[in-house]
């Protein structure tokens, strides 16, 4: 998955296709009152660089 692709994919659409991802998005303090929200958008309302979300979850998707 590319990495705007996964920018704009819900948060609730990542964690059931990559379950793997709840540590990582749990780390950057991203909880689940973010579940409907884009990996773009929760970033956003945290102020964390999106691409340090990005190359955090790519990883992770790679491996799955």
């Amino acid at each position: 998955m590319s990495a705007r692709e996964l920018r704009r994919l819900r948060i609730v659409d990542l964690v059931r296709r990559w379950p793997a991802t709840i540590r990582q998005l749990a780390d950057l303090g991203i909880s689940p009152r973010y579940l409907e929200w884009t990996i773009e958008a929760a970033a956003g309302d945290l102020g964390i660089n999106c691409d340090r979300v990005v190359s955090r979850l790519q990883p992770v998707i790679a491996r799955a």
